[in-house]
């Protein structure tokens, strides 16, 4: 309980305040700069729809010189038709945007049109390489009439807004590929626990520890599951902050739909689920910087092995095969992979390997 005590005391010194407070900071800086862009989305929307527009009128405008021409076949006077009505459907979605129509009229009609691109596929019209109306391919087009449907149906209509920083929708932020909301949290571990060993190599304060009447291996195990847990719990604080700020913004959230390979499902499912692979992913990122602290037992460079590891799924950020990458885990999510259980195993060899280095270790350390 001492040891407990103790790793307590540290973890709440004043440069782990001034970690959290620093996260704080970024964490409230970057839903501000998701506000901004929900505040703009009309006009995001407004030109997504003109750009298609555009898109529609030029192969009405090619089409109508096949015809004056006379050189236009009875499949093309076919198309012809699907383009003049694909340009009112998709202009009128255009105008309930312009407008500030209500979403469920802009659901209603965004659902026609998609229907119409649907039932042009199943008619084989040419517009497979159109990827801007598909969005981006056949399979998109029937997911969002599946979800438009399922939605309407339950009288919801945020599903056409997924920017909106509700409550569960900030926390959904923190699954997608890349999101720096995440990745600062991991600086906040990276920095808190790189010199957790390392401190006490640097004060000569190691030989009280082993020659402590306790085993090393224990000693070890205590303070790698004390420091798992409380930034596991610092993570949930952490959601609950962001949950909290996007209830004050715009509500919950609660009761929206999301379109997965496995169905529909609730907003809420969803974000409860991504918790606990982030949470999973937590207490492996924990145990592995204070292993590699073990290891190396000088903070400066345990700080530039994590940020190499940050960097890397900053570059590459979705990779079944790179386990650091899991904390992106809106791909896992979306095509219900368990990979993310690889991250137990993989916990427990660190705390084992790391843990026997302790025991045998002398009392340099080495």
């Amino acid at each position: 309980m001492n040891c407990i005590r103790a790793e307590l005391f540290f973890l709440f010194q004043k440069k782990i305040k001034a970690c959290i407070l620093i996260l704080i900071i970024m964490t409230l800086c970057l839903i501000i700069q998701k506000e901004i862009v929900y505040r703009n989305i009309r006009e995001s929307r407004m030109e997504e729809y003109q750009a298609k527009t555009e898109l529609i009128q030029s192969n009405i405008n090619f089409l109508a010189f096949e015809k004056e021409t006379d050189q236009m076949t009875n499949d093309q006077e076919e198309l012809l038709s699907f383009w003049e009505h694909a340009y009112d459907l998709n202009y009128q979605v255009y105008s309930d945007w312009a407008n500030k129509e209500g979403l469920e009229v802009i659901a209603e009609d965004s659902l026609r049109f998609d229907e119409l691109l649907k039932a042009a596929l199943q008619n084989q019209y040419q517009i497979n390489a159109y990827t801007s109306l598909l969005n981006t391919t056949r399979q998109d087009v029937e997911d969002r009439i599946i979800l438009a449907k399922h939605s309407i149906q339950n009288n919801n209509y945020n599903y056409l807004i997924p920017e909106l920083p509700d409550g569960y929708g900030l926390v959904r932020r923190l699954f997608a590929p890349a999101n720096y909301m995440i990745i600062a949290f991991l600086l906040f571990i990276l920095f808190s626990n790189s010199d957790l060993w390392g401190k006490e190599f640097e004060h000569g304060m190691y030989k009280e520890l082993f020659t402590a009447p306790i085993s090393r291996i224990r000693l070890f195990m205590i303070r790698t599951g004390t420091v798992g847990l409380v930034n596991v719990f610092e993570y949930w604080i952490w959601i609950l902050i962001i949950f909290l700020v996007g209830i004050v913004l715009h509500g919950s959230g609660d009761g929206q739909w999301i379109m997965t390979e496995s169905g529909v499902m609730q907003i809420s499912t969803f974000v409860w689920k991504g918790i606990g692979i982030q949470t999973l992913y937590i207490l492996f990122f924990s145990v592995f910087i204070q292993s590699i602290s073990w290891w190396v037992k000088d903070g400066t460079i345990v700080i530039m092995i994590g940020m190499l590891c940050l960097m890397e799924i900053m570059i590459f950020p979705v990779s079944f095969v790179n386990l650091f990458s899991y904390v992106f885990c809106q791909e896992i999510l979306y095509k219900g992979n368990s990979c993310f259980w690889l991250l137990v195993p993989f916990s427990l060899f660190l705390i084992g390997s790391s843990g026997t280095s302790m025991q045998k270790s002398d009392l340099r350390g080495e």
